[in-house]
């Protein structure tokens, strides 16, 4: 659902004339050799809503940068700046 609820927001967004030129996607399950089942399952989840964004026509032509899951909560400064970091690398 996240996925189409993007795809309408940027075509809203292109009809006010409004640029949007990268797609962040957050909490990507970081690649493992050991995975438990809940984690295999969450991983081909997001690996299908990737493959989505990259078939969307208003999503594919976006930059689509991915976030991966971390182990604390985003919350103030120094937490977005660890996330910028990574995000902005």
């Amino acid at each position: 659902m996240a996925v189409s609820e993007s795809s309408r927001l940027r075509a809203s967004l292109n009809k006010e004339n409004v640029p949007v030129r990268r797609l962040i996607v957050n909490q990507i399950l970081p690649p493992s050799a050991f995975d438990c089942k809940f984690c295999a399952v969450k991983r081909k989840d997001q690996m299908r809503a990737l493959d989505m964004i990259r078939n969307d026509p208003e999503l594919s032509s976006l930059k689509l940068i991915q976030s991966p899951l971390v182990d604390m909560e985003i919350r103030g400064v120094p937490a977005l700046k660890f996330m910028g970091d990574i995000v902005w690398k």
